[in-house]
Order: structure tokens, then sequence, then C-alpha cells
């Protein structure tokens, strides 16, 4: 966000620990001193300031000069109007996405057919609407030849597959046969880990083809720099999960057998449904105990 005191402008930048395991409330405010576009001033003022999100008070405040303390004390006064609230939520939130990442697991037959998996399942416990499920937020989105899109991803988990791509199920407004409006399944299409695009098939009319399709998503890869860095991220994490339950699978069910079963039997398809396996909830190995003290000891 860009900030103006003492006739200065400042460009302030955060990032939140999603350490699941991390008590602290505090983030760290980096303030740089920028021009009127936002560009870096060479040469310009560069201050810090840790903030506790709760209580919106500065920890450990340093002795500042002007313009800086004015400009740490204005950007405390806004941060408590609402910001530092949605940062709070946010970071809350992002830590119990990673938890929910540390403990789910695959069901070894989804394994084995295949599936292709939703990062929103993974991350949040279910699928978005355009998966077919409940969940309220799509991960990505883009406004382009005057339409807004969202758009969710799909990985294959399986370890060792060199696939190297993601599947994007695109929504967006379309008229139907009938000329009613409404929100539907546009288009999927696969982005390699490298920026590639395919499209793999439209499924409303008036998009305009595969032409228009393939701009949507070349317009959703310029809008935002660091998005293959995420799918990158994420694809990472979506293999850890499958290796994760492949373990849970071969301890309890057929050992190595069984995994040179399932990487002998390993097709696309699509996606899963997924398990997310509370820690009070019945082990799906079967074994009858709960999974905190079965498979997910670990």
């Amino acid at each position: 966000m860009q900030i103006t005191a003492a006739d200065s402008n400042f460009q302030v930048y955060w990032d939140l620990c999603s350490n699941p395991d991390c008590p602290c409330l505090d983030t760290i405010f980096v303030f740089l001193e920028c021009d009127a576009e936002g560009c870096p001033v060479p040469g310009g003022q560069e201050f810090r300031a840790r903030v506790n999100l709760s209580t919106g008070i500065e920890m450990d405040p340093p002795s500042r000069e002007e313009p800086s303390a004015s400009t740490v004390a204005g950007f405390l006064e806004e941060g408590r109007q609402g910001l530092f609230a949605k940062l709070l939520q946010q970071m809350e939130e992002g830590r119990a996405c990673e938890k929910r990442i540390e403990e789910y697991v695959i069901a070894p037959e989804e394994l084995q057919q295949g599936l292709l998996v939703s990062f929103s399942r993974i991350c949040w416990g279910e699928d978005p609407v355009s998966l077919g499920g409940s969940g309220e937020f799509s991960s990505f989105a883009v406004t382009c030849e005057g339409r807004r899109f969202t758009a969710d991803d799909l990985y294959c988990p399986w370890p060792d597959c060199q696939c190297d791509e993601v599947t994007l199920v695109f929504l967006g407004k379309t008229v139907d046969k009938q000329g009613r409006t409404m929100t539907g399944h546009v288009f999927d299409a696969i982005v390699t880990l490298k920026g590639e695009v395919r499209i793999l098939e439209v499924h409303a009319a008036d998009l305009g083809g595969k032409e228009v399709a393939r701009r949507v998503v070349r317009a959703l890869l310029e809008e935002d720099s660091g998005l293959l860095g995420e799918l990158r991220r994420r694809n990472e994490v979506v293999k850890e999960v499958g290796r994760r339950s492949l373990r849970v699978a071969s301890e309890h069910f057929a050992g190595r057998a069984l995994a040179s079963k399932l990487g002998g039997r390993h097709t696309h398809a699509p996606v899963s449904r997924g398990v997310k396996v509370g820690r009070n909830e019945p082990c799906p190995c079967g074994s009858g105990k709960k999974f905190k003290k079965c498979c997910g000891r670990e």
C-alpha cells in the first residue's frame, strides 16, 4: 500500500507469518520512500515497524526522526481503523491452511485412480463451487475483454509424476440458449509450470472459442508476475500430500506391493473430492484408532 506523510510518499510492505505453531501476532512493516507513481526513490528513506496486529501497538519502537516518526504514527492510527484486523484474520486463515496441509490425507483408492486434486480442498477443506463443492472462494480472478473470470487449480498428487502442469477451471458470466445470464463453467485449460498454455475445452458458446480462452489465460498470467511461482509452490505442496498419503497406504494396506500396484495403474482423471481427516476422527487405515494416535502421529 502507499501512504503520504510530511510531503513524502512511502510504499508499505509486509509478510504475514503462516507457521501454525507460532503464537505471535506481530508483523514487521517495511516503509520505502517512493515517488508519486510508487517507484522507489534512489537513496530514499527506509525504516521498519514491528506491530502487534491484535492491539495495533508498535513493539519496542526505536527513536525516530521526522518524517519517519509521523509516518509510523499515522500508519498505526490508520491501521487500527481496520487494516490490522483484516491482516490478523488473514494470518489466522493462513495458519489454519498450513495446519490442514500438514494433516491432509488422500484416500488410497483415489490415488489408485489418479484423480486430480483441487488445492482449495487441501487448503480450505472443501472444493470451490466451480468443482461442484460449496467453497466460497476461487483461487484466482482476472478481467479480460470486458468479462470477469475466476479460476480454480487442480494438480496431480502422484509423487513421481513428471506431468509438470496445472489444470485450471474457469467460471464467468455466460448466456444460455434461452438468453438468460448466469455464472457458469466457461472453459478448462492446462498451464505448464513453464508458462505454456493449452485450452482443453470451451463450455460457453458465447465466449468466442479457444483463442479467446487462450487470451484469458494469458491475461491471468501477465496480470500477476508471481503466479507461475505460486503454481509451482502449490504443485510441490500437493506432491508432498501425495507422498504422505502413499506412506499411510503402504504402511497399513499392502506395503511396497500396494505402492507398486498404484504406480502401475496411475492415470489422470477428473477432480478428486479427497478425504480430509480430522485429528479426532477414525484413521482411514482401518485400525480403529483415532487419526492423531495412528497415521497422524507424523
